[in-house]
């Protein structure tokens, strides 16, 4: 008899718990219109947006699925979908996984701040990127441009406080405003060579890195633009013709900045609270450049340490140049002694027609020996080598030695 009741017990738990399952697994679909030819469905966690065009753009909490941004965890993109609309997946900070289309050239701005993304790679048909389209997403920690895209809108990645690598189209013209402001632990990323300019706060608070490659094509660094990183060194390249205003300030780590260009501007602006100028660098660090640059009356100014870093006019010649005949008739060695220990390297030079006849240059190496061969036997050869070396970008060569004669 206890038996059979507690047979008749669980049958009737079955029948209260059955209907509850049956209503979740046959929870209807939401579905509604987000552009002229797009529609969106939200099922169990999955926010489908299917169709054609673009979605719409929406303000801060508008879209049509914000009342239920917290149940979304995977959102899907179909084929056909154009433009990804401004602010539409606005705090959906459960998000975990977001499938972009093919057929995506556009987004908008702010599209996607506030979400939970963790990982994001877009297609290459993606054109142009709107206005802080990623920032704040806390989760994100790492994304691929596609390579067509030449230019982005300010913050596109701001405060991605997780966010560790980046990788940025090779065509990207600049580093616009706030781009990386706040991303605490980015390291893994390289700028792009045809980069020409690094705006404000582009990289205000990024700790991940200590050294950074400025690319030669960059001719502006924005106010505050490294401001509260922790370089520990950097070169800024002759290109260069502007530092703004604080762009290291607060870089505590910097131990010493470089800046190649003689005549680079280096802005300052008065505080009152100090009774002074807000410094571009902290005077811990040491200032380096050239005698007579901006940089060294920058630190003549402001007490802080300055390092020329001027070399020598041209390189010193080599000395004691001997051609050497080796066992093969066709081939002679060429040694001579380094007189300079800041060069690129040396040409040589060779001449059949006497030692004031056309001398041509055979070769470019940078030890101090060299071995011609393929000589014509019974032939009398003249050698001179010169030293060479690059000074703001423009190659500056030494005096030559004195021509050689060896017959082989």
């Amino acid at each position: 008899m206890t038996f059979n009741r507690r047979v008749f017990s669980i049958f009737l738990a079955m029948l209260l718990v059955l209907p509850c399952i049956c209503a979740v697994s046959a929870a209807k679909a939401e579905t509604g219109k987000c552009g002229k030819n797009a529609t969106w469905t939200l099922q169990n966690g999955t926010l489908t947006i299917s169709g054609s065009g673009n979605i719409y753009n929406y303000e801060w909490g508008s879209c049509p699925w914000y009342a239920q941004r917290t149940s979304i965890k995977r959102v899907v993109i179909e084929e056909g979908i154009r433009y990804a609309g401004s602010a539409m997946l606005y705090q959906c900070s459960n998000v975990k996984f977001i499938k972009f289309p093919q057929t995506l050239t556009a987004i908008g701005d702010e599209a996607f701040i506030f979400c939970g993304v963790q990982k994001i790679k877009l297609s290459d048909n993606v054109k142009r990127i709107g206005t802080s389209a990623f920032e704040r997403c806390p989760n994100l920690k790492e994304i691929i441009f596609p390579r067509k895209v030449t230019a982005f809108g300010d913050g596109m990645l701001f405060y991605c406080s997780s966010l560790e690598r980046v990788v940025l189209p090779e065509n990207l013209t600049g580093i616009p405003a706030g781009t990386f402001g706040r991303c605490f632990r980015l390291h893994d990323f390289e700028l792009p060579k045809n980069v020409t300019c690094i705006g404000e706060g582009a990289f205000d608070s990024t700790c991940g890195f200590k050294a950074l490659k400025i690319p030669e094509n960059v001719t502006e660094i924005g106010d505050c633009a490294f401001m509260r990183s922790c370089l520990r060194k950097l070169t800024v390249p002759a290109s260069v013709k502007q530092i703004g205003a604080e762009a290291f300030r607060m870089s505590s780590h910097l131990k010493t900045l470089t800046i190649m260009n003689p005549d680079c501007v280096i802005k300052t602006v008065p505080d009152a609270a100090i009774n002074g100028d807000l410094l571009i660098i902290p005077k811990t660090a040491v200032l380096r450049g050239f005698k007579g640059s901006t940089a060294e009356a920058y630190a003549e100014k402001y007490g802080l340490t300055f390092q020329n870093i001027e070399k020598k006019a041209k390189p010193e010649k080599p000395a004691n140049l001997q051609v050497v005949t080796e066992g093969k008739k066709s081939s002679l060695k060429l040694i001579w002694n380094a007189q300079d220990s800041a060069i690129k390297g040396y040409q040589i030079f060779r001449s059949a027609s006497g030692k004031t006849g056309t001398y041509e240059r055979i070769a470019v190496v940078k030890s101090t020996e060299y071995k011609d061969k393929s000589l014509d036997s019974g032939t009398t050869y003249y050698y001179a080598v010169r030293a060479y070396n690059k000074q703001n970008g423009k190659y500056v060569y030494g005096a030559y030695t004195k021509a050689n004669q060896t017959t082989r």
